[in-house]
């Protein structure tokens, strides 16, 4: 079976990171994923993900509230009862890597024939 996630969006918060009881590192996060429809329908989903270990420590260290993330994981569902006693289930990705993708604001870098280009022997 085949449970496989893939996304790229910004966060919507300061990562934090926290730990287990047993000391295991882990972040709670969210992204904000366009849906991409048009540009006059700017419609997002939001997206919460869990890292682990090297992940979350790597993720705390290099990103921030606003930064573009490539994530890769796989989605993970948890049933739990609330505080009304209803029985609820909820949806997250559990990342197994996540990528840089750019700083908020940052224009991709443009290459085209004019370029000019250092030449290094």
């Amino acid at each position: 079976m085949i449970n496989s996630v893939v996304l790229m969006g910004r966060l919507t918060y300061e990562p934090e990171l926290m730990a287990t009881n047993e000391g295991t590192s882990f972040i709670n996060f969210q992204i904000a994923v366009d849906r991409g429809y048009s540009k006059d329908n700017r419609a997002c989903d939001f997206i919460d993900c869990t890292a682990w270990r090297q992940t979350a420590e790597f993720l705390k260290r290099y990103f921030h509230k606003g930064s573009m993330i490539a994530v890769e994981g796989r989605l993970q569902t948890d049933n739990y009862v609330a505080n009304t006693g209803e029985n609820r289930k909820s949806v997250k990705v559990i990342a197994n890597q996540v990528s840089f993708c750019g700083e908020k604001g940052q224009a991709p870098a443009q290459v085209n024939e004019n370029t000019e280009f250092e030449e290094i022997e």
